[in-house]
């Protein structure tokens, strides 16, 4: 009685699975989507999703490793509006 226990599991690994974080993806209509970088402009990008955690979600269609994902203010963003990359 009154003893707690932090547990935590891994219930599947995929490897080379591409993930972002959770709050980079959008609710578009019944689809989902996300904001790349393209030639400096945000672009919205229709994905389809796997398996997703508290804090990130996998991308099984739409998206490739090496692209740039905007997270900061994606709720903001418009298709085509100018965006400065931060590091």
């Amino acid at each position: 009685p009154g003893m707690v226990a932090k547990v935590e599991l891994q219930l599947a690994k995929i490897d080379q699975a591409v993930t972002v974080p959770l709050a980079a993806v959008r609710p578009q209509g019944k689809e989902r989507a996300v904001f790349v970088v393209e030639a400096g402009k945000a672009k919205l990008r229709l994905v389809k999703t796997g398996l997703e955690s508290l804090e990130w979600i996998q991308v099984v269609e739409g998206l490739k490793a090496e692209e740039r994902v905007i997270t900061a203010s994606a709720g903001t963003l418009a298709d085509g509006i100018a965006v400065r990359m931060s590091q």
